[in-house]
């Protein structure tokens, strides 16, 4: 959570309006319950985009595998290979991207590969 995201979920809770706030009060709700069942369910489109700010950072986050793994090339993500193949192209070299291409397409194949036998084994 950083601080663009507290500022839109802030912005947008400012949007809702107070007389929500003051029925419930006059029904008897405390803040807590105002909170819980009023504000938050209203805040949920507002959530569900923070949700996907954050999940596309973490897809896009391959400078992590490049400074913590870039040692071992067997323990790659799939973000670190296409931010290599990105690289490649830029120098123009016809060969050394489909070199590239085919490593993504092993090292893909392999994860599913991986996947599968995870998944046949948690039985």
């Amino acid at each position: 959570m950083n601080a663009f995201n507290i500022i839109i979920v802030r912005s947008f809770m400012d949007g809702l309006p107070y007389s929500l706030q003051e029925s419930a009060k006059i029904d008897g709700a405390n803040d807590f319950t105002i909170f819980w069942r009023i504000i938050l369910p209203l805040c949920t489109p507002v959530l569900a985009t923070i949700a996907l700010f954050v999940a596309v950072g973490q897809w896009n986050a391959w400078f992590d595998t490049y400074l913590y793994n870039s040692s071992n090339p067997d323990l790659t993500t799939l973000q670190y290979e296409l931010m290599k193949i990105l690289q490649n192209t830029t120098m123009g070299h016809l060969e050394t991207q489909m070199h590239s291409v085919e490593l993504v397409v092993n090292k893909l194949h392999k994860m599913c590969r991986l996947n599968r036998l995870k998944w046949l084994f948690q039985w």
